[in-house]
C-alpha cells in the first residue's frame, strides 16, 4: 500500500514538473539586492536591475495589516541571497512576474509565503496547473488561523486598492 501512493506520489510530481516546464521560461540565477514589499523584489543579473513581481500571489499592501510582516518574511528569505528566478509571464502594468526559489532551499518563496498565511493565491493571474495546489496550501493556512488569516475578514489587497 505504502509503495502505491509512493508511486502515486512519483507519477503526480513528474506531472507537475512537466506542466511547470510548459508554463516556465529560461531560469536564470540572479542575486537580490532589494525588497520593495512581501511580493516584490529586486535582483542583479547581467549587470542589469530586474524588478520581479512574484507570480501567483499577493501580498497585504502597504498600510494593510501584515504588510510589514510579508516583507520581513520575503526579506529574511532571500535578501541579498542568490536565487533562480524562474520568468513566467509579463502582467498588464509590464511588470515581471516569476518565481523565486534560494539556491539552498527546496520550496519557492512564493509558495512559502501563502503556506505562513502572508500572501493569498492570486487567483486572476495564477494560471499553471500547480496554482490548485497553492489554493489548498491556502486553505490550510487559513484553517489554521495563520498571519492574515487571524483577521475574520481579511482583505484582498487587489480589494485593498479599488477603495
Amino acid at each position: 500500500m505504502i509503495r502505491k501512493h509512493h508511486n502515486l506520489l512519483l507519477a503526480a510530481v513528474a506531472i507537475a514538473l512537466m506542466a511547470f516546464t510548459v508554463w516556465a521560461k529560461e531560469p536564470y540565477y540572479a542575486k537580490v539586492i532589494g525588497i520593495t514589499g512581501g511580493d516584490t523584489i529586486t535582483v542583479l543579473h547581467d549587470k542589469k536591475q530586474i524588478k520581479i513581481r512574484l507570480y501567483g500571489i499577493a501580498t497585504p499592501e502597504r498600510g494593510q495589516a501584515f504588510s510589514t510582516k510579508a516583507k520581513q518574511f520575503t526579506t529574511e528569505q532571500v535578501s541579498g541571497k542568490s536565487v533562480i528566478v524562474t520568468p513566467m509571464d509579463t502582467n498588464r502594468h509590464g511588470r515581471n512576474l516569476a518565481l523565486v526559489q534560494t539556491q539552498d532551499a527546496t520550496g519557492l518563496l512564493n509558495e512559502a509565503l501563502v503556506e505562513v498565511g502572508l500572501a493569498w493565491v492570486y487567483r486572476k493571474d495564477c494560471k499553471a496547473e500547480f496554482c490548485t495546489d497553492w489554493l489548498t496550501v491556502e486553505d490550510v493556512a487559513r484553517a489554521s488561523g495563520d498571519g492574515i488569516w487571524t483577521d475574520p475578514n481579511p482583505i484582498p489587497p487587489w480589494e485593498y486598492r479599488r477603495k
